[in-house]
């Protein structure tokens, strides 16, 4: 085989190369897209009514239940005592949850619904004993 015959062959292989690249990156993008615009239809979609029925759990700072950093919120602050995670409502949000007021700061996993709640304790023994409650809700 020639020089110049094993040139374009290199050449070929690398467009196609290229071509299926860049094919990935625009499935990619187009994947991206799609789910911010999911999630944001859910959002838009949500009923807010100032009262609802929710389901509310508790969590603390033990690393068992939390991710790497147990002691710093998906908001970037520190836990505390009146901070509550939901994932579908923003950072700051105040909410009423069962006559008490608990400010939205984290996140759960994502396989929780949009109205689940978890609020911090930061005692695991209490937060065993509060377990799962069904609460109302006020924003």
């Amino acid at each position: 085989m020639s020089t110049r015959t094993s040139r374009i062959i290199v050449y070929s292989v690398c467009i196609l190369y290229l071509i299926a690249l860049w094919t990935l990156v625009g499935f990619l993008i187009q994947s991206v897209r799609e789910s911010s615009r999911n999630i944001e239809e859910t959002q838009n979609s949500l009923p807010l009514s100032p009262y609802r029925t929710v389901e509310v759990s508790a969590y603390t700072a033990d690393p068992r239940e939390t991710d790497s950093t147990p002691t710093v919120m998906a908001s970037g602050k520190t836990v505390y005592v009146g901070a509550v995670a939901n994932n579908w409502l923003p950072f700051g949000t105040v909410v009423t949850i069962g006559g008490r007021e608990y400010v939205v700061e984290d996140r759960m996993n994502r396989r929780y619904p949009p109205w689940t709640f978890d609020v911090f304790m930061e005692d695991y023994g209490e937060a065993r004993k509060w377990g799962r409650r069904e609460l109302t809700l006020s924003l």
